[in-house]
C-alpha cells in the first residue's frame, strides 16, 4: 500500500507539476482555444479515472486483509496464551562437567555415555533457570521447550512409523521440553497422559499433536512406536 501510495503520488503529482513548471504561462494562455480545452478536460478525466481505479484497488486489498486478519484472529491456537510470557536463553560455559568428561573419555561406549553427559548438564541448567523464575514474584509457573508455538525453530527429522520399511521415512517436528510444558502453556490433552518424572531424560517417551496422529497413526497413536532416523536411532512411544 506505500509503495502504491508513492509510485500515485510521483505518477500524479510530482511529473504534472514538474511539467507544468517547466512550461511558460505566457505561452500557456496564448494558445488557448476550445480545441486545446477540450483535449485538456479529456486529459483530466482519464486521470482521474485511473486514479479512482488505483484507489478502488487499494481499498480492496485492505479490506480483504483485514477480513484475513479478523479470521486469523478468531482462530483457536490450541493454547492460551494469556498471562504467558517468553524468554530465551543462551548458555555458556563447558556443555558437560571437565571431571566426569576425564573420567568417561576412554570407555569403549564413549559416545553414549558423552551424549548422557550432555543430557544431564542440560537438565542442571535447565532447573536452575526455571528454580530462579519460579522465584520471582508474580510467577506461577514456568517451563521450558526448545520451541514455542508458531516459531519456525523446531528440529525437523523424519520418522519410520512401526510396521513399515526403513526406507519409507516421513517428515516430522520434534521439540524438547520439560514435563510442566503443557499446564504452563494451557495445551489441551485429548488422551493419553502427559510426561512423567520417569520420562525424564528418556528419549522413548513422546506426546505427539492431534495431526500427527490424523496423518500417521489414523486409528489412533496410543501405545503406537515410530522410530527416529535422523541423529540418533531411537524408538519412541506414545504413553
Amino acid at each position: 500500500a506505500v509503495a502504491a501510495g508513492l509510485a500515485t503520488l510521483l505518477l500524479f503529482g510530482v511529473a504534472p507539476a514538474g511539467a507544468l513548471a517547466r512550461t511558460p504561462i505566457a505561452s500557456t494562455l496564448a494558445e488557448g482555444g476550445r480545441e486545446g480545452a477540450v483535449s485538456r478536460v479529456i486529459g483530466q478525466r482519464a486521470v482521474v479515472v485511473v486514479q479512482l481505479a488505483l484507489a478502488l484497488v487499494l481499498l480492496t486489498g485492505a479490506g480483504l486483509f483485514a477480513e484475513t486478519m479478523r479470521r486469523l484472529t478468531a482462530q483457536p491456537l490450541g493454547f492460551d496464551p494469556e498471562n504467558v510470557a517468553v524468554l530465551s536463553t543462551t548458555y555458556t560455559g563447558s556443555r558437560w562437567d571437565p571431571a566426569k568428561f576425564r573420567a568417561i573419555r576412554r570407555l569403549p561406549d564413549f559416545t553414549s555415555r558423552i551424549r548422557d553427559l550432555e543430557r544431564e548438564n542440560n537438565n542442571a541448567r535447565v532447573d536452575r533457570v526455571l528454580e530462579r523464575l519460579l522465584a520471582r514474584p508474580g510467577i506461577t509457573d514456568a517451563s521450558g521447550a526448545s520451541a514455542v508455538p508458531f516459531v519456525l525453530n523446531s528440529q525437523r527429522l523424519s520418522v519410520v512409523l512401526e510396521g513399515q520399511p526403513e526406507a519409507e521415512r516421513h517428515d516430522a517436528l520434534r521439540q524438547i521440553v520439560t514435563g510442566t510444558y503443557f499446564e504452563t502453556v494451557g495445551i489441551r490433552l485429548l488422551s493419553g497422559r502427559l510426561f512423567i518424572q520417569a520420562d525424564r531424560g528418556q528419549p522413548e517417551a513422546a506426546v505427539v499433536s492431534r495431526e500427527f496422529e490424523r496423518r500417521f497413526f489414523p486409528s489412533g497413536a496410543l501405545n503406537r512406536q515410530f522410530k527416529q532416523v535422523y541423529g540418533a536411532n531411537f524408538e519412541l512411544s506414545i504413553p
